[in-house]
């Protein structure tokens, strides 16, 4: 299917973009075309809330700004942009509200250039919405659930997406963690996990801390991934998740698949997102982007945007355009009759008495207006002191359950390989002179046997990577008299 030609603005080059290829544009020539842009991840301020069904689109409006600064931590001396998308749920008499604000200051810093080139920037998309774009060209079977992983040095996050809908959104642990852990750059690291992943057996014994930093990154990335599925389950009603895409360049994770399906995830199917393969693998997260723009553009979906830089109406599209045409009109017809000129003098005096009393009665409004604004502003602000101590100490009940879970696992987890250390011992009738567990990932044994039963020490070793264990190994065997001692390491 032909696709509108759009312009799509990417770290400051103008591209155009025509559903399969992106081009270099001039300035000039994307004046006459829709222009989009993504906002960075960083700049996003989010808020999820409830709001009743009854509300109207004027009042849901309202409501959404008085609760971004109330609730959202928006600071009310600053000017921002807001949108958001609603969900009405199917057992509550209610919306779901998901609110995504962006300072006007940071958005202007950051695109007031080529905005200015151009004329506008039609759309300012938030990144977490434009996989909707593949559901609208019908590239995607949208009666799926799918969800989509995304890594890059501009943000690591998680799109949940049914009905062609984006119906959760999760941002993840970031590279530059990861990378600070591992000692790298968070370009190494990027390359690295796409070439190696949590896959150890490709690691190098001197790339054992990269492995590491990267094994503890992406757990926590499954962890929270998982988090975020069961909590919208029940909300919006599916039961599994059919797809999980990886937008990574087009690359793949070694390890990462095997990873999800230890968190649920074994039921679903995986792979790379593939899309737009025509153009450089680089660009191929901004294509996905590009064709989101394109299909608003073309009015398939309603996308939010965050844009600033709307387009300026034309002179004679305007009211004031309006208003002189008609007086140019009635300029020329009056010099076509002259004994019409001063009946129409008359009545253009007139307008413009009228024009001017309307002037006043809206210049009167919008002092009044303004006056509530300030007072708003100010309550916000002293409600915002007030929210802000209740915030403060769900923030630490959260943060305790959260602990407590954590080791309430992890002590379940180290009970769980003490065990079945100690019946694989009774098993093969080994002795243990010490046994040292480190954390609830790994523990060392010291095993003792006579030497005429050393192979016991091989049956215990197998039974443990039969459990499941990836990792064991023998460290250290040597033979004192008739007594063989082993140190081996066991890892989850």
């Amino acid at each position: 299917m032909e696709k509108k030609e759009i312009c799509f603005v990417a770290d400051h080059d103008l591209l155009r973009f025509d559903g399969e290829n992106f081009a270099p544009q001039k300035p000039k020539e994307c004046k006459k075309r829709y222009v989009a842009a993504v906002v960075p991840v960083d700049l996003l301020r989010s808020h999820t809330f409830k709001l009743p069904l009854s509300t109207s689109e004027e009042k849901l409006r309202t409501l959404v700004e008085i609760r971004m600064y109330e609730e959202g931590g928006l600071d009310v001396e600053t000017e921002y942009v807001i949108d958001f998308v609603k969900y009405p749920l199917e057992f509550d008499d209610s919306y779901l509200i998901e609110a995504y604000a962006v300072e006007v200051e940071k958005l202007e810093a950051l695109y007031k250039e080529p905005a200015a080139k151009i004329g506008h920037i039609d759309l300012i998309a938030v990144p977490y919405f434009i996989y909707e774009g593949l559901y609208a060209f019908d590239l995607f079977e949208s009666s799926n659930v799918d969800l989509f992983l995304r890594f890059g040095s501009g943000g690591c996050y998680a799109v949940l997406c049914k009905d062609g809908r984006t119906i959760a959104v999760r941002v993840l642990p970031g590279v530059e963690g990861a990378a600070l852990k591992a000692k790298v750059t968070a370009d190494v690291l990027l390359q690295t996990v796409g070439e190696k992943g949590v896959d150890e057996k490709l690691y190098t014994s001197d790339e054992r801390a990269i492995y590491v930093a990267v094994a503890e990154w992406m757990a926590a990335v499954a962890e929270r991934t998982a988090q975020t599925v069961n909590h919208k389950r029940g909300i919006f009603s599916f039961t599994r998740v059919d797809t999980i895409f990886l937008d990574f360049e087009g690359r793949e994770i070694p390890g990462l698949w095997e990873l999800l399906d230890g968190y649920g995830f074994a039921q679903s199917r995986k792979g790379a997102l593939l899309c737009c393969e025509r153009i450089d693998a680089s660009l191929r997260h901004e294509a996905v982007a590009a064709l989101y723009a394109s299909a608003a553009a073309e009015e398939r979906i309603k996308a939010l945007n965050l844009t600033v830089f709307e387009k300026e109406p034309s002179l004679w599209s305007s009211h004031a355009g309006k208003l002189l045409a008609g007086i140019i009109t009635a300029l020329l017809l009056t010099l076509a009759t002259g004994g019409y000129l001063t009946s129409q003098l008359k009545q253009l005096r007139a307008k413009e008495g009228e024009l001017h009393r309307q002037y006043g009665r809206i210049e009167a409004q919008t002092k009044g207006l303004r006056k509530k604004l300030t007072m708003l502003r100010k309550r916000r602000q002293a409600l915002q002191k007030e929210s802000d101590q209740y915030r403060r100490r769900i923030d630490m009940y959260d943060e305790a359950v959260d602990v407590m879970a954590l080791i309430f696992e992890s002590k379940k987890q180290r009970w769980k390989m003490f065990k079945d250390v100690d019946i694989a011992l009774r098993r093969y009738g080994l002795m243990a002179a010490s046994m040292e567990q480190n954390g609830s990932k790994s523990i060392t044994v010291d095993l003792l046997t006579p030497f005429e039963q050393r192979e016991n020490i091989a049956r215990f070793m197998k039974r443990l990577i039969a459990k499941g264990y990836q990792h064991v190994q023998t460290r250290r065997i040597q033979l004192d008299k008739t007594i063989y001692r082993s140190r081996v390491e066991i890892v989850r």
